[in-house]
């Protein structure tokens, strides 16, 4: 049977060794940035997950996600927040992670420029 938890090196942990390093907030986060302005600003968050979200038994474990998060409206705290996600990429390695969350927030980048030069057109 293969494992479930795994560290940021990839490497298996037992679940008590898991928790502990998962209440680390900071150790999680790999990267996190808004991008761009006004209602369309998204924010692209990176973060170790430590649980293998393959959906198949081949392959390396994918322990590490990027998700992009849009604006949305909360009912229930009556305010505007950060609760729509709209990508989520997931990765084997944390250089893999990384690399992934500097390639979506150039993308989400691109795609706010591209925007603002349609407008001046």
């Amino acid at each position: 049977m293969r494992s479930q938890h795994y560290d940021q090196s990839g490497k298996p942990m037992t679940m008590e060794a898991w928790v502990q390093a998962f209440e680390n907030t900071n150790a999680r986060i790999i990267g996190q940035q808004l991008v761009g302005y006004g209602p369309g600003k998204k924010w692209v968050s990176t973060v170790w997950l430590g649980l293998d979200h393959r959906w198949s038994e081949s392959g390396p474990p994918l322990i590490f996600e990027s998700m992009v998060f849009v604006r949305g409206y909360s009912t229930l705290r009556r305010q505007p927040h950060y609760c729509v996600d709209i990508w989520c990429e997931r990765y084997a390695t944390k250089e893999d992670a990384e690399r992934g969350h500097r390639w979506l927030v150039w993308r989400y980048r691109q795609t706010r420029r591209q925007r603002r030069r349609r407008l001046q057109l």
